[in-house]
């Protein structure tokens, strides 16, 4: 009788170690998972930075371009 306890003991341990692989799998796609998406939205985020960046960069040169524009337009109707 004690065996048939023993045997029915080693199944428990068999399936809790078993649902516990099963937890720690889960667990482990779950962080990868996690970590590839804040990977990708850093590298979004600095291709958005990097592009802001361009763009202000462009539009203070058109700002420029256009004050001188400005600037050479009152001195002709001012001649």
């Amino acid at each position: 009788m004690e065996n048939n306890q023993g045997g029915g003991n080693k199944k428990v341990y068999v399936a809790i170690i078993t649902l516990l692989l099963l937890i720690n799998g889960v667990a482990l796609y779950l962080l990868y998972s996690e970590n590839k998406a804040k990977k990708d939205l850093s590298e979004q985020k600095i291709a958005l930075e990097n592009d802001f960046k361009n763009l202000t960069d462009t539009l203070d040169a058109k700002k420029m371009e256009l004050e001188s524009y400005k600037g050479k337009n009152n001195r002709r109707s001012t001649s």
